[in-house]
């Protein structure tokens, strides 16, 4: 039978909880880009559940088997932290990671319609922007990145909504 959990894993789960607010969105828009780097402190549940778990494993099995299961958790965590490293090489590897793995990031669009942009791929860039404002067309600094974009190329009929859009929050 499992003993019920302890003040400290009650604390341990308040921490992760808590550490999540300020990237969850839940309140106002952030707008971060979470990463594996944004989780660390969150990670306080996972390592406490865990510990928890090899001090029941060494209690009722004993150590070595608890030091075994640790390894093998330790190897899997290592194996995983290694096979993600290529994603943080560059920003573009960093860009098209994210746009593969979260194609929902309305932030990650922005970013890509930026680069397309900087790069004169002018059609590349207003997809990125109209997807990207198809997923969260309430953020005044993307319409007003798209309407600077739009200017640019000489659009400024496309360019007067994003700018009477951002005009009536202020």
């Amino acid at each position: 039978m499992v003993p019920p959990p302890r003040a400290g894993h009650r604390v341990a789960a308040g921490i992760a909880a808590l550490s999540y607010l300020p990237t969850a969105n839940l309140f106002y828009s952030a707008g971060v880009v979470l990463a594996e780097r944004n989780l660390y402190l969150p990670a306080a549940l996972p390592a406490a559940l865990v510990g928890w778990a090899a001090t029941w494993v060494a209690a009722r099995r004993g150590l070595r088997p608890a030091a075994v299961a640790m390894a093998i958790v330790a190897i899997a965590c290592e194996w995983r932290s290694f096979a993600r490293l290529p994603a943080w090489r560059d920003n573009r590897s960093q860009l098209v990671t994210l746009l593969a793995d979260h194609p929902e990031s309305y932030r990650a669009h922005a970013s890509a319609a930026a680069v397309f942009a900087g790069t004169r791929d002018t059609a590349a860039a207003r997809r990125e922007y109209r997807m990207a404002d198809s997923l969260f067309p309430d953020d005044r600094y993307l319409n007003g990145a798209n309407a600077i974009f739009l200017i640019g190329i000489g659009d400024t009929a496309a360019a007067v909504p994003l700018i009477d859009r951002g005009g009536d929050r202020m």
